[in-house]
């Protein structure tokens, strides 16, 4: 299903997403029983096992913006089942996060441009944004501000990522100076009217910041592996 809206020329922002050969390559190995656990502990009960069964799959429908055009496609997710405690849970792939129906690189482009540029808000980043509309040219089916506020409240709200991050950094590069950059961050008070959601705002740009070092240290993305492995909190 395709969703397109006349282009506006004066967009310059195209937030990064995962290409449909990309998805279909991922259901592909789903389908052919080629996915395996990426994580040692079970999420419900914390146990170590390398031994989770496959349980079953289910469909989720991503919405993947290309060239100003949001197609939904379905992206097939394994569920496995612990041995230690009977529970199932979910496996994501890199493109895919919990509860959101944008892809994940998407909604990192989305909220490192917000918290990026002080003069910038939500309402004006889904301005300059592609927003979609279905063929009838009544439901609007773009990330609007309200989207946008959600994805850096959920940035924001993570702790156990940035922290094993942060770690995992260090490890590796224990002359690293991402404590004393840390330090310094601060968000525009032009963005915040509480000090909950200054917090939020700050951990979210830790968070960017983090996963921009950590692509460096280990050519990989934050999302890409360690998030699930921090069972996204």
């Amino acid at each position: 299903m395709i969703y397109r809206k006349k282009r506006n020329r004066s967009k310059k922002f195209q937030p990064d997403s995962p290409n449909l050969q990309e998805i279909e390559d991922y259901n592909s190995r789903v389908a052919g029983n080629k996915i395996t656990p990426n994580m040692n502990n079970c999420p419900q009960c914390r146990e170590k096992s390398d031994s989770f069964k496959r349980h079953d799959t289910r469909k989720r429908i991503l919405n993947i913006i290309n060239d100003q055009i949001i197609t939904a496609v379905i992206c097939l997710l394994v569920r496995w089942k612990c041995p230690e405690c009977g529970k199932t849970f979910t496996q994501y792939p890199d493109f895919a996060m919990p509860y959101k129906r944008f892809s994940t690189s998407t909604i990192i482009s989305y909220s490192r441009r917000y918290v990026a540029d002080d003069s910038m808000s939500y309402r004006r980043l889904s301005d300059i944004c592609p927003n979609a509309y279905s063929s009838d040219g009544e439901s609007a089916l773009g990330p609007g501000h309200s989207t946008i506020h959600r994805w850096t409240k959920t940035l924001g709200e993570y702790q156990e990522i940035p922290i094993k991050a942060q770690k995992k950094i260090l490890d590796k590069s224990p002359r690293s100076s991402i404590k004393g950059l840390f330090n310094q961050l601060s968000v525009f008070s032009g963005k915040y009217r509480s000090e909950y959601r200054r917090i939020i705002l700050v951990r979210c740009i830790r968070l960017l910041k983090l996963d921009t070092i950590f692509r460096t240290v280990f050519d990989t993305a934050i999302f890409s592996g360690l998030a699930q492995s921090c069972f996204f909190r």
